[in-house]
């Protein structure tokens, strides 16, 4: 079975009565592959490699894309370090929130717990929690750690806190692997009643500019 196939079989088996629209957030550093990403959840069906060639995000960008019956808007904002005091401006736009990481580099492991820390500080701040999942893309490439050791370099298991929810998945952009789980895990996490509440918050803050 295909990727595309797989997804949409997947994706399918969703009722009519979990149908949701939602916001994701994604954020990460620079080059960590958000914009490949968003690409493969665009085109689930594309081959290994027929991905379009991505270019840096100079300030955001967003896309929408029907999961099952779920309609789903990716609001993805660029990662260089001086765009990142810009995340701030946006977080409030999501339901949800997705953190990339790109495992084939571990030595910016810290630099990237360090924003991650400083965007759950930031939606600590919040009247109400909201769903984080934390994705190490590339994990198909040669010598990428595995995910228990991204894990521990991230301190994952220490950053769902009180009601807090924090997830890890790993992704491969380029081969699809694991964007189906990473998609089931947001349509499962983000409830009608969290996305009722949070409208009620975007609201306000839309009238409040």
């Amino acid at each position: 079975m295909s990727m595309g196939a797989a997804l949409s079989s997947a994706s399918g088996a969703l009722s009519s009565s979990q149908t949701k629209t939602f916001d994701i957030v994604i954020l990460g550093l620079d080059d960590a592959g958000k914009t490949s990403l968003i690409n493969r959840l665009k085109a689930p069906g594309l081959l290994v490699g027929a991905l379009p060639e991505a270019t840096p995000t100079f300030a955001f960008e967003s896309e929408s894309i029907s999961y099952g019956d779920n309609h789903i808007t990716l609001w993805e904002m660029g990662g260089h370090e001086k765009l990142r005091p810009l995340w701030r401006s946006f977080m409030w736009k999501g339901h949800a929130h997705m953190f990339v990481v790109d495992a084939t580099a571990p030595a910016r492991f810290a630099e990237a717990k360090e924003e991650l820390d400083r965007l759950l500080g930031e939606l600590r701040l919040r009247e109400h929690a909201h769903p984080v999942l934390v994705v190490a893309n590339k994990i198909d490439a040669p010598g990428a750690p595995q995910l228990p050791e991204i894990s521990r370099a991230l301190d994952i298991e220490s950053l769902a806190q009180g009601d807090r929810l924090v997830g890890l998945k790993s992704t491969s952009a380029t081969s699809g692997e694991g964007v189906q789980e990473v998609m089931d895990w947001f349509v499962a996490n983000v409830s009608h009643d969290q996305i009722a509440r949070h409208n009620e918050y975007k609201a306000e803050v839309q009238a409040n500019q």
